[in-house]
């Protein structure tokens, strides 16, 4: 198979990303949140609201499963739920505002230990490298 001479690089590629994924997961204070706790604050970050059903659809859960986490994450403080002005029987669910500041100011550690390390451990051309292969990195992760 001509994919075959591909498997090193893949296998490496992984590996890269599995540990980067792991660093920048130490700079965030997000443990006590199962997957789906992040998934659904992670879309409601991006879409800003959504309701119960979007999100148990998006997750390929029931209504009644996403309800759950959902009440867990308005009990922690970081979700709330309006009435939908064109339909009174849904609920908008969006992220506190303190919530919001804590996701950007994790954001921004995460971005600046990023670009320390960039600047401390590379070299201007393996930064050009970087910038050359994110595109393809991108390709690699857009939904098909």
């Amino acid at each position: 198979m001509p994919q075959e001479k591909y498997a090193p690089l893949a296998m490496d590629l992984h590996q890269t990303l599995v540990l980067l994924h792991r660093k920048l997961k130490e700079k965030s204070h997000d443990a006590d949140l199962n997957w789906s706790q992040k998934h659904v604050l992670r879309y409601l970050y991006r879409h800003s609201v959504s309701t119960i059903s979007e999100l148990a659809a998006l997750e390929g859960v029931r209504t009644q499963s996403m309800g759950a986490t959902v009440q867990s994450l308005k009990d922690a403080g970081y979700i709330v739920g309006q009435p939908d002005p064109k339909d009174g029987r849904k609920t908008l669910l969006s992220l506190t505002d303190d919530f919001v500041q804590k996701v950007e100011a994790t954001l921004l550690i995460k971005e600046e230990w990023l670009q320390q390390c960039m600047t401390e451990r590379l070299t201007e051309e393996e930064i050009h490298a970087l910038e050359q292969a994110l595109p393809a990195l991108n390709k690699l992760v857009a939904d098909a």
